[in-house]
């Protein structure tokens, strides 16, 4: 039915809105590390590679291209490689 059909075409979106949520809402050392300084790291990766990284999350997904499921899944990527780049340095 119609649940079933919404379901399909919308599950992934759910699952990555309420991961993302509970990332961003885990208290004292946690949420800083979950929430701030990312927001922090990609802006200045961002800022300064921009071919190479996207927006901070909150900022990335005011895009109407870009699904949430997508910005998970990009941000998750940016991650790897903010890791790689500061093991560079």
């Amino acid at each position: 039915g119609a649940l079933a059909l919404y379901s399909q075409r919308r599950g992934k979106e759910a699952k990555a809105i309420v991961e993302v949520s509970q990332a961003f809402d885990r208290p004292g050392w946690w949420g800083f590390m979950s929430f701030v300084l990312p927001i922090i790291v990609d802006s200045i990766c961002a800022r300064f590679l921009p071919g190479l990284f996207k927006p901070n999350f909150l900022a990335y997904t005011k895009n109407p291209d870009v699904s949430f499921a997508q910005a998970r899944l990009r941000k998750s990527v940016d991650r790897a490689a903010q890791a790689a780049l500061a093991a560079l340095l």
